[in-house]
């Protein structure tokens, strides 16, 4: 099985479990999609949620870029008249990507099944 791909994952191993660990982080890569939507085509209100969601998301996760992106974009959104551009949406996605396939190659490993013995 592969080991967590950064620190903050290997202390979450720790903590939870790997399977748990595993089980977060498929969660968060099925909710970036969501988020990052939220951000394209939501209110502003939604967009700062959104942002606050994505930052302490991608702070568990560790991924650091990721999350101080996040929470430039949440400080932006809280001023009046703060809004998300097409070029913060892309700096989103590239770092989320730069870290997407290690993070899904740590979430794809699956328990092994129980079998009944009989």
């Amino acid at each position: 099985m592969p080991t967590p791909p950064n620190p903050t994952l290997v202390h979450l191993a720790a903590a939870l479990s790997e399977d748990d660990a595993r089980e977060l982080v498929r969660i968060f890569l099925n909710e970036y999609p969501t988020l990052r939507h939220a951000m394209a085509a939501g209110t502003p209100r939604q967009c700062y949620l959104a942002a606050h969601s994505l930052k302490s998301s991608a702070q568990h996760m560790g991924l650091e870029a990721l999350a101080e992106r996040a929470a430039d974009l949440e400080t932006r959104l809280g001023e009046p008249g703060g809004a998300i551009g097409a070029d913060d949406l892309a700096g989103l996605d590239r770092d989320f990507q730069e870290h997407e396939k290690s993070l899904q190659a740590f979430a794809a490993d699956e328990p092994p099944a129980l079998t009944s013995a009989g």
